[in-house]
Formats: C-alpha cells, structure tokens, sequence
C-alpha cells in the first residue's frame, strides 16, 4: 500500500513502543547447587519426649533430630544450660558454633551446631566459679541465669546478637528498663563481648562518663545509657541507639571490612571494629526493623516497618534494587520478621502470614531462601511453630558441610532453638522465546510459541520439571510435568503454548520437584515476561456504503487491529482510481488496540450529487505496518459509490384570501425535498415584469412539506398588488408564480338629501300670572306665598367670674 496516502493517520507513529522480545538465559550459569534447608534438630528444654520419659538426662532430653524415631515437642522454659526462657535471637560463629540471645535468663549461651553446650556468659551465671559471669562446660559449674542490670558488660534484656567472622568477637543489642524521677523509662544500646564473654565496649547515649560521648571502651569509665521517659524518643546523634524492641536481626556484621551495622528508628548505622562512628543511612518516615549483610560486596539487605518488601543498599547507603516477598496462599499478606545471609549469597527470611481483611484469623509463619543478587526465590522452609524472631547461618569459614551454612532460628515461644541442614535440589533457570505463526481464529492470527528452560538435577532423584505460565505475571496455567534423570548436567526442557495472540505478553517460570521439594512446595525460577510478535493490521472483507444520498454517504467496513493500538480511517474522493484526481480526504481517525474485527461506520458530508467516488478502510498500528486485506477481494479493500441527484426543493403561490382596504391573507406551500430550507413571502404593487418585491415575512422549515400563510397589512386601498413565495436552500432559491390581488377601494362621501320640513303651527302665546308683592318682613316662599323672616338671637357671651 503507497505510504503516501497516510498523512494523518501516520500521527499514531509517536505512539511506537520498544518492546523486548526474547529472553536470554541467565548470565549466573550452572555453578554452586541451590539448597534447601530441612529441620534437622531442635534444641531446647526436655524437647525430646521420648528420652525424657525415659529420664535419660539433658545430654539426651535436650536435642530432638527430627529424622529419628523420637518424639519431639516444644521446650520447657529453663534456667540450667541447654535450655530457654524465651530464646531472642541467634548468631552463627566462625567455627560452626552458634550463640544465643537468651532474653528470659538474660545471658548469651554457646553451642556446637549439634546442640552441645559450651558456655554462657552474663552478669553471675556461675555462681560458684572464680569467674562469676561466665560459666563453662569444662568448668562442669551449675550454670544459672544472669542477673539483670544496666552496669557495662551486664545485660538487661537483649534484643539481637550478631558474631564478626574474623576476631569471633559478639554484639548484644539490648534494652534497658528503669526510672526517671519515678517513671518508667528505657534506653538502648550495643555491647561487644570477646567469644569468651569479656566486655570490650559499649555504644549507647552518653555511655562514656568523663567524655559524655556516645561509645566507651573497657578501658575508660563507661556507664548505663541515657533512660528516656517511655513514650518520648531520642534526638539521634552519631552512638545514640534507638531500635524495634522484639525484633532478633537488629545487627550484622560483615562486608569487605568486617564492620557493625545496627539498624535503628529511622536508619543504619555503621561502625568500625573496635566502635568508631562511620556514618548512617537515613531511611525517612522508617523504622528499619531486620537487616543482613553479604561480605563480598558490602551490599546490605533491610526491611522497613516489618513489610514485604526487601531493600538493596550499596555501601554508599543507596537503594540498589529491591524485591517483593510474597505470601504463600492468595488472600493473605506476608510480613518479614527475621534475616540472615550465609557466605553463598543466599538471603534466608521468616515470613509471617497474616490474612487479609475477610479472609479469617489464623496466622502462620515460614521460611523462605531467596538468591540475594536476583531476588529469586530458591526454596521454602516449614518452621514448627510461631514466633521466629531471629535467625543466623554459623557461617563456618572451615566448615565441612556442604553445600552451605546451617541455619538456625530462635523460637521465643517456643522456648527452643531450629537447626536447618542443606540439602541440594535442583537448579531451575529459564532460557530462551521462539514463537511462529499459528492457524487463524476468524480474521485474528495466532502464535505457537515454545519456551524454553534449563535443569540441572544434581543428581538429586525424582526430578521433575514444568511451566507456569500466563497472560499476567499471576500466572495461572501449568504445562505437562516432564520427569529428568537423576544427573549432574544441564538438560533442556521446552513447551508449546498455542492459539497466543499476537503482541500479547507471555509471562512464565520454569517450576519444579525432586526427592527435598514436595509439593506443596515447590522450586521456582525467576519469572520471565515476553511479548509474542505483533503482525500489521487486517481489513476483513470489502467496505460497504449505505444511506447514499446527494450529498452523504454511511461508510462501513471491518478492521481487526490483532491485539496492538492501531488508527483507522476511511479515504475516499471522486475519482476512477485513486490519485487520479486533486486528493483524497479522510474522516476523522479512530483508535483501537481490541483482538478480533470491530465493525467501523463513518458518514461522510459534503459530498456533490450525481458523482460516483471510490472509496477504502486504512490501517495502521503503533509499529507503522499498515493494513493487509483479509479475504477482502480487492487487493486495496476498495469501493465506489454515486451520489444521488440534488436536492429539488419546490415553492407554490396559492390563493388570497380577506382583502381588505389595507389588509390581505396570503398563502404558499413549500416542499423542501429533504432538504432544510428557509422561505419568504415577498409583496410589490404590480408592474409587470417591472414589479419590484419586498421580504414581508420569512423563516424556515423541516424537510417535510408545509403550506403557509401571513396576514400582510399596511396595504394601500383600490392597489393592485403582486405576491410569491420564494424557497431558498443550499441548491439555490426557487420562486413560485406571482399572484396578484386589489385591495378594496374608499367609499364616495355623499350629502344626505335634506329631511321634510313640517308646517309651522300658529303663533301663540302663554298666558302670564300674577304675583303679589310681599310686605315688609316677608319674602316669597313654597307656592309663592309670603312668609315672614324669622330673626336670629345674638348669642351674647358672658365671662364667668370667681366669687
């Protein structure tokens, strides 16, 4: 189709999107198996129902592996070593060892990765040894809980302990509870402890006595922190603590240098070994409240407010990425609550499950290991029971065990501690998009398209693998389960999805199972989006026209835009073939993005009567393809049509009615022909040919036809006058026959005929009467008689005098 002829619709260009169409295979091959992690023991009171029954004794009642035949259930809460009162925190050590917060008994214990005792150490936890404070295995001493207090090198109520991988060296978060002028009131702060247990310092507000400064040495004078009112808040400065009490991975130790992060009300901060102040990351209108950092990029991992969200920062504090933590179940929400990262890059989180509003009241909470860099989720993890407040790896720079760290988490309310081994499972990583052309539904084509995938099983049995896919990224459908062999190669696994739209997304994850993973759970790839191709445009059949007229037409036709924002017009001009003539014209531009024909119906106006024109249906999409004829006849999916004749509107004189001297009652019909029209009746005394009219009265009409009539008044009398009606359209004016009528003459004023005189009668004469003089004193009454003059009294007014 010439190009040329799409000067308008060519606007819809600058609405071209970029799309990315093919994936690729991760650049992070095959290497380190992925793990799982498998509740192996639990360490806690009398947590092995079995050996207690038979009484045989902590070394026994206090480890439960949960592989053997032994009965397993939640601790005890206890004071002697190998047991709880509400286990806080956990922190792995670079021997393989693990300490625990032990915030009940306010004390940090240490244990083998087996649950062997060690040591614990706190303010009077051997009350019979040389050393008061710590209390050791060897030293075969009855250990006690510790004394609670606020002195340096005492703890109160710790929060989170995180182990520096290099020196062995341990920090305790903690709270401190007293009074402030008879209030309750608190404070914050971190201490560190050699391995042993031997204070080292402690950062806090105006810890240090002399300096009043923020972070005191074992050498100096150091005291409690600051309390503060509860209900009132630090103002923050470089060592002022302030942290979400009940949270177990306030701190972490690690990146290139080996250095203290502790997260804080409203951020990080950093510290070198040893306590010196380097810097903080603001994270406003925050609380951080669960951080990790991976040693071999200083990247570090936080969440804010306990939400779903894991956040990426670099070693400058910025935001680096971050990615969402989904809940298990549709209809629930998940809420981070613990963090640790191991020496491989595997970020492990306890997820607490919270249901929606609506959707019940039961909460549940698990495990769950993500690629740290990728944000892609590996495997999930069962924890027994709630309240994981803190997790750690041991992180053993020597450790034999692989494929990586144990991890370990403290169940508070439980009163135990989780030991997760790992195990390998199959790694999953999808590949590469190939789509072609499929059979058409109706006028809309269709793609076939195969995905692709990669599996190494790692020689882990019943390895299986499939797709889940969708046109969102919820996903929705499953492929075919497809059973690999039980090696240590890369296999490919493919599927075809059929009957796809064009230009539509496809969004899918390779998924799978093996001997460590059964369903319900599941390993996952990361998802991958891809849009199927676009094709250009189709114009389903030939146009049609309906309503011709002289000058309008209906235009229809059919486009289906096949799933991409495409224009629309119709062309047409009056020609034998287009370009032959000025130019054609174009109606207004319609947009649809829809999959499958939409009937398109456009009039056109202003059209001259009596022509034929040829007209078509153009198309193009966001991708500039233009429209292709589909089963249309005509190569250019074209048409003609001829107008109809003009429009003939007519104009009748007719009769006149009640002349009068100056009046007269004039009538015409009118008939439009379809067409809105305006007439009038014109008036001039007649002349002839000469006859010069005036417009008495005009105004206009529908299409239909209608007779009209005017009293014309103000005439001259015995005129003769001529009168039509005249009709005026876009065509042009029509005049009807002149009529002619004579207004009625004056009537001649004749002298009336003077009226018969009658005959004078005889002059005569009334007689005269008498009337007689009145005399003196009277005058003439009633009937003429005399009648004497009554006279007025004087009223004569006399003055009341006082006597």
């Amino acid at each position: 189709m010439n190009t040329s002829r799409l000067p308008k619709i060519r606007q819809l260009s600058v609405l071209a999107l970029s799309i990315v169409a093919s994936t690729v295979l991760a650049s992070n091959a095959f290497g380190t198996p992925p793990v799982k992690l498998i509740l192996e023991n639990r360490f806690g009171r009398e947590v092995n129902l079995t050996q207690t029954n038979l009484k045989t004794g902590p070394e026994q009642e206090d480890t439960c592996t949960t592989n053997s035949k032994n009965s397993c259930l939640p601790g005890t809460p206890s004071t002697i070593t190998g047991g709880f009162t509400y286990p806080e925190s956990v922190a792995g050590a670079p021997n393989g060892n693990f300490y625990v917060a032990d915030q009940g008994n306010a004390r940090i214990d240490e244990f083998t990765a087996n649950g062997k005792f060690i040591l614990t150490f706190g303010t009077s936890v051997d009350p019979t040894g040389a050393n008061k404070n710590i209390c050791t295995a060897t030293s075969k001493d009855p250990c006690a809980a510790g004394v609670k207090g606020a002195s340096p090198g005492q703890l109160d109520v710790p929060e989170s302990i995180a182990v520096n991988s290099l020196s062995g060296n341990i920090y305790v978060a903690e709270t401190i509870f007293g009074e402030v002028a008879g209030q309750g009131a608190y404070a914050d702060r971190v201490q560190e402890f050699t391995n042993e247990g031997e204070f080292l310092l402690e950062i806090g507000e105006e810890v240090n006595v002399k300096t009043k400064g923020n972070i005191c040495i074992k050498s100096e004078e150091c005291s409690a922190p600051t309390l503060k009112p509860f209900g009132t808040q630090s103002e923050g400065g470089h060592g002022v603590i302030s942290f979400k009490r009940g949270r177990g991975n306030l701190l972490a130790v690690g990146g290139l240098h080996d250095r203290l992060y502790v997260a804080g009300a409203d951020g990080i901060q950093e510290f070198e070994p040893g306590g010196s102040w380097i810097g903080e990351t603001h994270v406003p209108n925050s609380e951080v409240t669960g951080i990790a950092v991976e040693s071999a990029t200083n990247m570090i991992y936080a969440v804010y407010n306990g939400d779903n969200v894991v956040h990426k920062l670099d070693s400058e504090g910025h935001e680096n990425g971050n990615f969402m933590v989904s809940a298990r179940e549709a209809g629930e929400e998940a809420r981070v609550t613990a963090m640790a990262m191991d020496r491989l890059g595997h970020l492990a989180l306890a997820v607490l499950e919270e249901p929606e509003e609506g959707h019940g009241s039961a909460t549940t909470q698990f495990g769950a290991l993500y690629e740290a860099a990728t944000g892609n989720l590996l495997t999930q993890f069962v924890f027994e029971g709630m309240q994981v407040k803190g997790i750690g790896f041991n992180n053993a720079e020597n450790a034999s065990k692989e494929p990586a760290d144990e991890l370990f988490a403290a169940a508070t309310g439980m009163q135990e501690i989780l030991s997760y081994t790992p195990v390998s499972v199959a790694e999953l990583l999808s590949g590469q998009t190939a789509c072609v052309a499929g059979k058409d539904e109706g006028s809309s084509a269709t793609f076939n398209c195969t995905i692709e995938a990669f599996v190494n099983p790692y020689s882990v049995p019943s390895t299986t693998a499939w797709f889940e896919w969708g046109g969102t990224c919820a996903l929705g459908s499953d492929t075919p389960k497809q059973p690999l062999s039980e090696v240590t190669e890369v296999l490919p696994i493919r599927a075809t999805l059929s009957g796809l739209r064009p230009n539509g997304l496809i969004c899918y994850r390779v998924a799978g199972e093996d001997k460590n993973v059964i369903a319900p759970e599941r390993l996952t790839a990361e998802k991958k989006e891809y849009k199927s191709p676009m094709v250009p445009p189709r114009v389903v059949g030939d146009p049609s026209v309906s309503f011709v007229k002289s000058s309008s037409v209906v235009m229809f036709g059919e486009v289906d835009p096949e799933n991409t924002l495409t224009a629309y017009v119709f062309e047409y001009e009056p020609c034998q073939k287009f370009d032959e003539c000025s130019g054609a014209t174009q109606t207004t531009m319609q947009v649809s993005e829809v999959y499958g024909g939409i009937g398109v119906a456009v009039e056109a106006t202003g059209l001259q009567p009596a022509t034929m024109y040829r007209y078509r249906l153009l198309a193009i999409n966001e991708a500039e393809e233009e429209a292709e004829c589909f089963d249309g006849g005509e190569e250019e999916c074209e048409g003609t049509f001829t107008t109809t004749q003009g429009s003939v509107p007519k104009a009748r004189t007719e009769g006149v009615t009640d002349i009068g001297m100056t009046s007269a009652m004039v009538s015409g019909s009118i008939d439009p022909d379809g067409q809105p029209v305006t007439y009038a009746f014109e008036l001039g005394i007649a002349a002839g040919a000469s006859t010069q009219y005036g417009v008495v009265q005009s105004g206009s009409t529908q299409i239909i036809p209608v007779r009209k009539t005017l009293q014309v008044s103000g005439l001259q009398p015995a005129t003769e006058y001529e009168y039509r009606i005249s009709v005026k359209s876009s065509y042009g004016t029509v005049v009807g026959q002149s009529m002619k009528f004579t207004t009625v003459t004056v009537p001649s004023l004749k002298v009336p005929s003077p009226p018969v005189l009658l005959p004078m009668p005889p002059e005569f004469s009334f007689p005269m009467q008498k009337v007689a003089k009145c005399n003196s004193g009277y005058s003439r009454g009633k009937r003429n008689k005399c009648v004497k003059i009554r006279k007025h009294k004087k009223t004569v007014r006399k003055d009341r005098k006082h006597k």
